[in-house]
């Protein structure tokens, strides 16, 4: 994902983190990420659930991310991810 500036990273004017996300082959169920930067130990455990309950991109697409916080990195790369593997 590209790493796009949130409410978050603008008001501590931080660098916003890397986030990439990794679906099972022919599903969109989550089976990992990595996360770099600013934020990363805030957001892994969204992520962890994610994984361990077996989430869809879509079920973490519908999730709430308060604003302004850094795990609305989450929500735009989910998004991202699945607007990626649309055709």
């Amino acid at each position: 994902m590209a790493q796009i500036p949130n409410g978050r990273s603008i008001v501590d004017k931080v660098e916003p983190a890397f986030i990439k996300l990794f679906a099972e082959e022919g599903s969109s169920v989550i089976a990992g990420a990595i996360i770099v930067g600013e934020g990363a130990t805030e957001m892994i455990h969204e992520l962890t659930l994610a994984v361990k309950n077996r989430l869809t991109l879509n079920q973490m697409a519908s999730t709430v991310h308060g604003h302004p916080t850094h795990s609305t990195n989450i929500a735009m790369a989910v998004q991202q991810f699945i607007s990626s593997t649309e055709m």
